[in-house]
């Protein structure tokens, strides 16, 4: 009975330590993709202005609160990570248990935060698209009485590999302006991009929602272990340490 009883601790050691080493390894890689959201979403902060000449006012807001967002939830998901890789290396002591607990409730927390805020980026989804769409006609619209418009489309036409809203043939018909050099194919310019940019940059954006859907589902895969685990830690070594009082 009693080298039963010693069996079955062995097992739960042997797990303890494997759910400890694996909690630390995954808090390291959330800590360092926190780190990335962070600095996605400060680069996208900077660069927010050149993207809110191609929107309407209404989609600026969605813009900026999005960015902002990026960089929150990046801060507190390299902070969270750090305190779930403290916490189970120090899981042993009343101190670590205390952080342990903190983190596997912060996380779960941050978890609800993170679908809610998924559900309203799909939501506002077909109207950020739509948003971008009419700014993306009223800035060209703008181009022959606002350089700064015309220096964003220059951009956007050469990394979209674009041309005018619909067709290369809107800067003719509707600002009357001569097709620029970044609407050419090649050197020669005998051809121009075929593509509008309004179909080039919301389909861009699609593309990009699809990648951080799939992050974000490894986010909520890994976070999912770390409640859990921690959990599982913390409880299983509070109950060792109230038994080994008694031993």
């Amino acid at each position: 009975m009693a080298g039963g009883e010693k069996g079955n601790v062995t097992v739960l050691d042997f797990c303890l330590r494997f759910v400890q080493f694996v909690l630390v390894i995954v808090n390291i890689i959330v800590t360092v993709l926190g780190f990335v959201v962070f600095i996605v979403g400060v680069v996208a902060k900077i660069s927010e202005g050149r993207y809110m000449l191609m929107s309407t006012d209404n989609t600026d807001e969605e813009i900026a609160s999005v960015t902002t967002m990026l960089i929150v939830i990046g801060l507190l998901i390299c902070i969270v990570g750090v305190f779930g890789a403290a916490g189970a290396l120090f899981a042993s002591t009343t101190g670590g248990r205390g952080v342990l607990l903190l983190y596997s409730v912060t996380l779960a927390m941050l978890i609800i935060f993170e679908f809610a805020g998924g559900i309203v980026a799909g939501v506002k989804r077909s109207e950020i698209n739509s948003g971008f769409r009419l700014g993306i006609n009223d800035s060209f619209m703008h181009i022959p009485t606002h350089s700064a418009y015309e220096d964003s489309w220059t951009e956007f036409q050469q990394s979209f590999k674009c041309c005018g809203v619909n067709n290369y043939t809107d800067w003719i018909v509707y600002i009357n302006k001569q097709i620029p050099q970044t609407c050419c194919k090649d050197i020669s310019c005998t051809e121009f991009w075929p593509n509008g940019c309004a179909n080039s940059i919301v389909s861009w954006l699609d593309s990009n929602a699809i990648g951080l859907a799939a992050v974000a589902l490894l986010f909520a895969i890994l976070q999912a272990f770390g409640v859990i685990g921690s959990c599982f830690v913390t409880f299983y070594t509070s109950h060792k340490s109230k038994y080994q009082k008694f031993v």
